[in-house]
């Protein structure tokens, strides 16, 4: 009887392990193809096995596998620029690594939570979350691991221009950092960045020079997009440097050599301005043209780019649900299947436990002292686990209210982006416009400094139709109701606490709001750029604010 008791027992066991093995295996295998397809790009696929396997995750309690399902479906939509739902499973899976108390998983979350801050252009915020995975870095003697952070902590502060701090941390990244070539390559280009904020240009220039070999070297080994994009950097530093010494056939040489290597259209936007610089020192107008028009090429580009974006990831949206709607079905399927295994089980152990009360008993009576003699040993036990429990809890309830913190961070993070993104559009309407004026102003210039121009009947006509085109600027009305829609606290809250601000106020605050510069919303309003300076200071006045108050900041921060 024992011998048939224990075969059954032993028969379930090795069913039960098999089944949570064969889980566990499905779930690391749908974690990897979604991995593999990374290569691809091909996000449906990657978040179809991703919140497949996420789901048998939580099902099952694998906890490793729901923190890494959850980043990477946060990583993903990272990728995406749909940062509200990267930042939305950074967060839980932020949350299982305080439930696991794993330091590596929180440092890795706190950096990617820093990164969409990052990505928003929130360095206050990001520079906060750095700093936590750098200290948890630092208990934890992760060398590489306080060197990235220290990197990236330096290279915000060079950023902000705290040149001390930076400092300070790149000397502690960079010996840490000498095992990661590319990474410790960067952190010196941050240190000669430095010396560059502090007019040392000629020693920055040198070593700068030395570690552009070195990056170029480093490429032609690893063959990756990151370093080509290091070898972009130091050209435009290089160029930077040689510009303020105002010596541009160097300028102009390192400009070139970092636009054949730069992938990045923003990043190319900042080379077309430094050659756009470079070209009006020079007094060459065509070369500024061509720069100019470059910009605002890739402007347009970027901006079709992010609505092309937008609609791929709508697709994307309903392509997943329609996934998921067909995995629910084939779900159906399986737990009919599962259902009739629970039958037979049931059975099984309905036979089981039979044969286990007739032996139970047999034994009650001999059992009864030992099991006494045992519950007053659990007792003592219970206690002390009972005293160790509330501990955890308070430790637990503080990590809460840690994660309610950043829970509501986030909300405020996703409508600040929200209303961003609409200013964003409006600032790339009204900028269009700004620069398309400028360059007629640059031509009706240029035509006019023609000799023949005031005897040619054929060059007065085009002049006066040029002329024409800054008349047509945007229209007020279309922009006032789109700005008001987006910012309608900010008008209410204006005239609220203004009400003798009249139409044309309103109208230049808004474009303030906007940071357009004094040059672009003179060009937008067809007035000098000197004319625009002057109703900035009856504005001041108007608002009894001091010659020395900036519009923006105050309107960002009021308001």
């Amino acid at each position: 009887m024992k011998l048939y008791i224990s075969y059954i027992l032993y028969i379930l066991f090795i069913n039960i392990t098999f089944s949570q093995n064969s889980e566990i295996d499905t779930c690391n295998i749908l974690i990897e193809n979604a991995l593999e397809n990374s290569l691809k790009n091909d996000y449906t696929k990657q978040l179809d096995f991703l919140f497949e396997a996420r789901e048998i995750a939580y099902k099952e309690g694998f906890k490793r596998e729901a923190f890494l399902s959850n980043n990477n479906i946060g990583l993903i939509y990272f990728k995406m620029s749909d940062y509200s739902n990267a930042i939305k499973y950074y967060l839980k899976a932020y949350e299982i690594a305080l439930e696991n108390n794993s330091d590596e998983e929180k440092m890795t979350m706190l950096n990617n939570i820093a990164l969409v801050f990052l990505k928003d252009e929130d360095h206050k915020k990001a520079k906060a979350y750095l700093k936590r995975a750098y200290s948890i870095a630092r208990k934890t003697n992760k060398n590489v691991k306080i060197g990235f952070y220290a990197s990236n902590l330096a290279e915000l502060n060079l950023f902000e221009n705290n040149l001390d701090i930076a400092n300070k941390y790149l000397m502690e990244a960079l010996p840490n950092l000498e095992e990661v070539p590319y990474a410790h390559l960067n952190a010196l280009v941050l240190k000669y960045c430095i010396l560059m904020k502090k007019g040392n240009y000629r020693h920055a220039i040198k070593k700068l020079e030395k570690l552009l070999v070195e990056a170029i070297n480093l490429n032609q080994d690893a063959l990756l997009e990151v370093e080509v994009n290091l070898v972009s950097k130091i050209n435009f530093l290089l160029a930077t440097a040689h510009s303020d010494l105002k010596e541009w056939s160097l300028a102009n040489k390192y400009l070139a050599n970092a636009l054949k290597s730069c992938f990045n259209s923003s990043k190319k936007i900042e080379i077309f301005k430094q050659q756009f610089k470079i070209a009006y020192n020079l007094h060459d107008l065509e070369k500024a043209i061509v720069a100019k028009d470059s910009i605002i090429k890739l402007t347009k580009l970027i901006y079709d780019k992010e609505e092309k974006q937008l609609l791929k990831n709508s697709k994307l949206q309903f392509e997943l649900k329609q996934s998921q709607n067909d995995l629910a079905i084939s779900k159906i399927v399986s737990n009919n299947q599962k259902r009739t295994y629970i039958i037979i089980t049931f059975f099984i152990l309905m036979i089981m436990l039979l044969l286990i009360s007739v032996q139970h008993k047999k034994k009650e009576n001999s059992n009864q002292k030992r099991i006494i003699a045992e519950n007053n040993l659990r007792l003592n036990e219970l206690k002390l686990q009972h005293e160790k429990n509330t501990s955890l809890l308070l430790n637990k309830e503080l990590e809460k209210k840690q994660l309610k913190v950043v829970l509501e961070e986030a909300k405020v993070l996703k409508l600040k982006h929200k209303i961003e993104e609409k200013n964003k559009e409006l600032y790339n309407k009204v900028l269009f416009q700004s620069t398309r004026n400028e360059l007629i102003e640059e031509v009706v210039e240029s035509i006019s400094k023609i000799d023949e121009t005031p005897k040619n009947d054929a060059l007065k006509k085009a002049t006066s139709s040029l002329k024409q085109h800054l008349k047509d600027s945007v229209k007020w009305n279309e922009f006032s109701s789109s700005f008001e829609n987006i910012n309608s606290t900010f008008i209410k809250t204006l005239k609220a606490r203004h009400p003798d601000l009249n139409a044309n106020d309103i109208r230049f605050i808004s474009y303030i709001y906007l940071n357009l510069n004094n040059k672009e919303i003179a060009s937008v309003l067809n007035i000098t750029p000197e004319a625009c300076r002057k109703r900035k200071e009856r504005l001041k006045k108007k608002l009894n604010l001091t010659s020395i108050t900036s519009l923006y900041q105050l309107f960002s921060q009021i308001y």
